[in-house]
């Protein structure tokens, strides 16, 4: 993920958005006609906005966490290691 611009991700209730340089990216998500993605209805996300540095990929020095939750109780978490940025 070698870039000269930092990239991440901001996540907000039933949303994400790619950004570029900590704002609104003039980029969109793969597929899609903004870049401002939604969940499918009775999918929501928490978690804070994540940057990923530009030469490695880290998103800083403690794993960075977002969980997915369904209607229905069910959830999953997804891990961002510090320094590396693996997902687990």
């Amino acid at each position: 993920m070698s870039d000269t611009d930092s990239w991440g991700i901001e996540f907000s209730g039933n949303s994400y958005k790619l950004l570029k340089n900590e704002s609104d990216a003039p980029t969109h998500l793969p597929n899609d006609d903004s870049n401002t993605h939604d969940l499918q209805n009775g999918v929501s996300v928490s978690g804070s906005t994540v940057h990923f540095s530009p030469c490695w990929g880290s998103p800083g020095d403690s794993d960075m966490s977002i969980t997915l939750s369904a209607d229905g109780g069910h959830s999953e978490t997804v891990t961002i290691a510090q320094h590396t940025g693996f997902i687990q």
